[in-house]
């Protein structure tokens, strides 16, 4: 026990050096703690995935894509920037649900809910997950909940209007990276890489009410706020390609974000995407590729009408719920705080008494004092 806190002291002290300007330094090394991981939290992660030189792949991709961004931004002839009815109706008020409707409801719900969430898990595990992607997306759908809800009551062309539709296709391509990424790439690569034990735990703790709300939820609360509750007069309004830039844009940043701060504090939160791999030109082009699919799909179903309200809000449910009977966290959670609650009342009780039984006895004590 001694040895694990010196450990953890030492890792702190490490910690405790880095500046700002560590990672400017030319003298510094591009890791800048110990065996690329924070505190030792990212031992886990293979070694070779956290130290060592990058792919060639992993060096000339993010160039590539930069580039690619630059000449594909909004106002080029290599981008479509035609005027939308159904894009700038996002700017005017009068588009969004009205209040007190069922759709503004559902946005005031959801959007107390998503924050409650995010609010809770910062307070009872750390705020430095708001570094993940999957935490980052589920801010991002909170806020447009929130804005959505705000907007009948702010003026045409509004900022934060602006800002939501700035947010509405980046929310919704977030979200399907989450669900795609985690459920079908990290989750497979840590269950193989596990030992039975902590398989099984790891297991346990992804059907957590938390992780399938944030893994699995998430997508179905992005889709009903981007597509069906958008509008306050039930008709789809349609991305254009602008939205798709917004969407490379975000990813773009987030890539870099990852490979050149969190790669280099030892946060490996994905490993997969480490830089040392050649299996993050796979996120990298999944990245870029996926919007323009999402692009397509998503306008293909809204002119179809193949998005049910009451399938995904039974799907949600259903899926939360057998879950979550199934790991029994939040039954465990409540559990804990009753017991809590119920100690800290036989105190109170127990108190009470004592100090009736001292009030009622108090004047008998006084005079078999002094007679």
């Amino acid at each position: 026990m001694m040895g694990d806190a010196s450990q953890t002291k030492l890792r702190k002290e490490d910690l405790s050096k880095l500046t700002v300007l560590s990672f400017i330094d030319p003298r510094k090394p591009w890791v800048l703690v110990p065996n690329g991981s924070l505190m030792g939290y990212f031992d886990f992660v293979p070694e070779h995935y956290r130290i060592g030189p990058w792919t060639r792949v992993s060096l000339a991709l993010p160039i590539i894509f930069s580039i690619a961004l630059f000449l594909l931004k909004p106002g080029t002839e290599l981008f479509e920037t035609a005027d939308s009815s159904d894009h700038r109706c996002c700017l005017k008020a009068s588009s969004y649900p009205e209040v007190f409707s069922v759709y503004w409801w559902y946005n005031v719900i959801l959007f107390v809910h998503m924050t409650g969430v995010v609010a809770w898990s910062m307070f009872h595990r750390t705020p430095f997950i708001i570094f993940a992607y999957t935490i980052q997306s589920w801010i991002m759908n909170s806020t447009r909940h929130g804005l959505n809800a705000l907007a009948p009551f702010l003026n045409d062309g509004h900022f934060l209007l602006h800002i939501n539709r700035i947010l509405r296709f980046p929310a919704l391509f977030s979200s399907v990276i989450v669900f795609i990424t985690w459920n079908f790439i990290l989750l497979p690569f840590f269950y193989f890489s596990f030992n039975d034990t902590k398989r099984k735990s790891f297991m346990n703790w992804n059907i957590e009410f938390r992780m399938v709300q944030w893994h699995i939820c998430n997508v179905l609360y992005s889709v009903m706020n981007t597509l069906i509750t958008q509008s306050g007069d039930n008709t789809f309004q349609h991305f254009i390609y602008e939205d798709i830039w917004y969407a490379l844009f975000y990813g773009l940043g987030y890539g870099l974000f990852y490979v050149l701060f969190l790669d280099r504090i030892g946060i490996h939160v994905y490993p997969v995407f480490s830089p040392r791999t050649n299996y993050s030109a796979v996120l990298w082009v999944g990245k870029f590729i996926t919007p323009f699919a999402l692009f397509k799909t998503s306008n293909a179903a809204m002119e179809k009408n193949l998005i049910s309200v009451p399938a995904l809000i039974t799907f949600g449910i259903v899926m939360s719920a057998s879950l979550e009977l199934k790991s029994g966290a939040l039954k465990r959670y409540i559990s804990s705080r009753w017991q809590v609650k119920r100690q800290y009342l036989i105190f109170i009780r127990y108190a009470s008494v004592r100090l009736l039984h001292i009030s009622l006895r108090g004047p008998f004590y006084f005079i078999d004092y002094f007679c």
